[in-house]
């Protein structure tokens, strides 16, 4: 019996797309160890005191967890290939100003904002993609 409705699975483009999530998933816990793996070398050349190198570490996952609260929201009303175009582009900007930008309050804001546009690749893709 076959199903008008089944979905053909095509092996190339699976294996594709799961090294892409892969690559994703590890390029973003990279970046959540940045901070632990190089506080030091932050505090020397920024002057940021140990408290502000924790928040700037707390940031990513803050920003996960409140990423949490939208993505519902956000695939409920928008196609899930441009939630994730989106986030990937903004992942980047956000990265972006972390690199650039030598001001503690820019610095914290653009963790987690970067914390809720990875949480795409974090929370989403291990639990939702099938």
């Amino acid at each position: 019996m076959s199903d008008s409705n089944s979905v053909k699975i095509e092996p190339r483009k699976t294996l594709l797309l799961y090294l892409v999530i892969m690559f994703c998933y590890f390029a973003c816990h990279i970046d959540g160890g940045v901070i632990s793996s190089s506080n030091e070398s932050i505090k020397r050349e920024l002057g940021f005191t140990d408290t502000q190198i924790g928040l700037t570490a707390t940031g990513l996952y803050i920003g996960n967890l409140l990423g949490c609260l939208l993505c519902p929201f956000l695939f409920s009303r928008f196609k899930a290939k441009y939630v994730i175009i989106i986030a990937s582009v903004l992942n980047g900007a956000f990265v972006m100003v972390f690199t650039f930008v030598n001001d503690f309050t820019a610095i914290f804001i653009s963790r987690i904002l970067t914390g809720i546009a990875q949480v795409i690749f974090v929370v989403y893709f291990p639990v939702w993609i099938d």
